[in-house]
């Protein structure tokens, strides 16, 4: 019988080491083994930060493919399937393809120890090399100094996304110390584009792209978003948005010649999936939201406090136990007339999450209107009949978002 991909994905979670241990030298023997394709990739885009990472790579593949470039680009995580994490040429990779591919990996790397993304980021750099593009956009997973991206040698640009407090047990405790792992992967005289940042953070990426001998483009100090004012909106919603397509148009305005009306159309084109997305209209709105930090918390409880009060406002929440729940809750809580918190589905994928009980203590010691339940379908069934019209809003975990893209499609 034909293995799937389903399967293979499985087989390798359980064969790989799934915690997270920031060291390049596995990798490096691994890409070794293969040839060394990390050294034979298209012009690269090297992405790294704590938030918009993902959306920025979004705007900057929409605006170069409708420019008329081929385009590469590997993000993570999925939300519903893994080929989302593998684009060649601005096509999700097929499961044929993918499959075989990582069935060499697991040959050539010969039960060795390895990271789950280790592996599979050595996949991604063995196709990304053998299939001819323009360009890579290229998202770290984590970090950025010892993250199994940051073994290319060179990028034809860096971009720094926003960052906040997220993953401290592995990048530090203080904006500085996790400033300073993003910012390895400034390469030496390759160009850095720093988007919209704390004083603090500023300071520690503008010491080490001079140290590397590397030009940056900071915002508010270089450029803002003024580059925007010859556009419509971008189609991603907020303006934490607009920011991210302000650090793309930014960065893809050093790199490449690009015309306004492929500008526009690739603004307004752009799509990822799970940022304030709608889901469904009508008297019972339903939208999702990937935040799961402080910064993504920021972000939303800012937009949401924008949006028109004629309807109540009702949250369901989800979150993994490695996040900051106090923070999260007390940042968009007020926004929220109720919220319901939900157990996640947990496998050795994605870890263990917070106790709908334990998410109730920390609401009710903010003060915040909180229920529990189940699932989010009987949360929306709960809340669908205590409030004949609402806006319900889905957030806390990308993998929440992901359950529920996958049960809605």
């Amino acid at each position: 019988m034909k293995e799937t991909l389903s399967d293979l994905l499985d087989q390798l979670y359980s064969f790989y080491f799934q915690e997270i241990d920031l060291n390049l030298e596995r990798l490096i023997n691994l890409l070794d083994k293969l040839g060394n394709p990390h050294k034979s990739l298209p012009p690269t885009l090297h992405v790294a930060g704590t938030n918009g990472k993902g959306s920025t790579i979004a705007f900057c593949r929409s605006i170069l493919e409708e420019a008329g470039y081929r385009v590469h680009a590997y993000t993570s995580p999925h939300l519903v399937r893994f080929n989302e994490r593998i684009r060649l040429n601005g096509k999700l990779i097929d499961d044929d393809l993918l499959c075989k591919t990582l069935k060499d990996i697991v040959q050539i790397n010969d039960s060795n120890p390895i990271t789950f993304f280790e592996a599979t980021t050595a996949a991604a750099f063995v196709l990304f090399s053998k299939i001819p593009a323009d360009v890579l956009l290229l998202e770290t997973g984590l970090g950025g100094r010892l993250d199994a991206t940051n073994v290319i040698e060179s990028s034809l640009m860096s971009i720094i996304t926003p960052i906040s407090l997220d993953h401290q047990e592995f990048l530090g405790d203080t904006l500085p110390k996790i400033a300073f792992e993003k910012s390895g992967i400034i390469k030496p005289n390759c160009p850095v584009v720093i988007s919209k940042q704390t004083p603090e953070v500023i300071e520690v990426l503008k010491r080490e792209a001079i140290l590397k001998g590397s030009p940056c483009y900071i915002f508010d100090k270089d450029w803002n978003l003024d580059i925007l004012a010859p556009y419509p909106p971008p189609n991603l919603k907020g303006d934490h948005q607009r920011i991210n397509a302000a650090t793309a148009l930014k960065t893809l305005s050093l790199c490449f010649n690009l015309q306004p009306e492929a500008i526009r159309k690739g603004l307004q084109s752009a799509k990822w999936a799970g940022r304030l997305q709608c889901l469904a209209e009508g008297a019972h709105e339903i939208w999702i939201d990937g935040a799961h930090n402080s910064g993504g918390a920021e972000a939303l409880a800012a937009e949401l406090k924008k949006w028109n009060p004629d309807k109540p406002l009702i949250g369901i929440f989800g979150m993994k136990e490695r996040k900051d729940a106090k923070l999260f809750i007390k940042t968009l809580g007020p926004c929220f007339e109720e919220i319901f918190f939900i157990p996640l589905t947990e496998n050795n994928k994605t870890g263990k999450s917070y106790s709908p009980d334990d998410l109730l203590r920390i609401a009710e010691k903010e003060g915040i209107s909180a229920n529990k339940t189940g699932n989010y379908q009987d949360a929306l069934t709960k809340i669908q009949k205590k409030y004949p019209q609402s806006r319900t809003l889905i957030t806390g975990s990308l993998f929440l978002v992901g359950e529920v893209l996958g049960l809605s499609s």
